[in-house]
């Protein structure tokens, strides 16, 4: 009787363990598919636009016309940089997932991180006649993994000129107390609703945004990969937005992740 008891409770675990394994197969399944998707729509809008303004470059060559040549050469730049910025994003999500970032933090200096982030969207901001503006302290020092940093920054940085009227501003802006710095990015977008913002940094979202300034659509996997990056330094990233009232998305970073190391001179 005892060794009866015995099995059923063995059998009963390994039933428990199967059903686990495939609760935890079939989320898995959903989360590639939601992924598949993510990419599929955020790469079809740049890549439609591209061959669109590819045949209007044509006929205004054809027609000799210099100011609507340099217009639509202007936006296929856009449309290509938009393309590389989804494919980074992609290389890096796929090396993260698989465990091939290391997590590596150095002594770095803030104004030259932001610079060297930001440097690769000022022909991006320009094509949409914008300006990205920055304040933040000259001085300050920050013992953060680089490579993480300045992903996070490009990505929030490239939406925020994405999603904003031309002819606007993009700001920067970083303040550090003895605790943390935060880095706050602002943009004159489109904005959000509260449902859109609750669903920013996850693959889960119901669907990607699907309207900006500029007809090209979606955030999907950068705003995930902020969210990982800001995360492993123990900060924090929210944003707060209202539609039409465009957006504001912040970052936290703690001064004392390491303790050997003074943040600032």
């Amino acid at each position: 009787m005892i060794t009866v008891f015995s099995d059923i409770t063995e059998r009963k675990k390994n039933e428990e363990i199967l059903k686990l394994s495939e609760k935890k197969l079939r989320e898995a399944n959903q989360a590639k598919d939601k992924f598949f998707s993510i990419i599929a729509h955020d790469l079809m809008n740049p890549f439609n636009a591209l061959s669109g303004f590819t045949g209007l470059l044509i006929d205004s060559i054809r027609n000799c016309n210099t100011e609507e040549v340099l217009k639509y050469a202007q936006l296929i730049e856009y449309s290509s940089r938009r393309i590389y910025e989804l494919l980074q994003n992609l290389l890096i999500w796929s090396r993260s997932q698989s465990g091939k970032i290391v997590f590596s933090p150095s002594r770095v200096h803030l104004a030259g991180l932001v610079s060297d982030s930001i440097e690769v969207l000022r022909s991006i901001a320009l094509t949409k006649k914008m300006e990205i503006v920055t304040e933040l302290d000259e001085t300050l020092m920050l013992f953060v993994d680089r490579n993480m940093m300045e992903t996070v920054i490009r990505n929030l940085v490239s939406n925020a000129i994405k999603f904003s009227e031309p002819e606007s501003n993009v700001s920067i802006y970083v303040k550090s107390t003895d605790t943390d710095v935060e880095f706050c990015v602002v943009d004159t977008g489109i904005g959000m609703d509260e449902q859109q913002i609750s669903e920013l940094f996850s693959l889960n979202k119901k669907e990607t945004v699907s309207h900006s300034r500029g007809g090209d659509a979606g955030i999907g996997l950068g705003l995930v990969l902020c969210h990982e990056f800001v995360t492993i330094h123990g900060g924090k990233i929210w944003a707060e937005s209202e539609p039409g009232k465009g957006s504001r998305f912040y970052f936290t970073l703690p001064r004392n992740l390491h303790p050997e190391v003074a943040l600032k001179d």
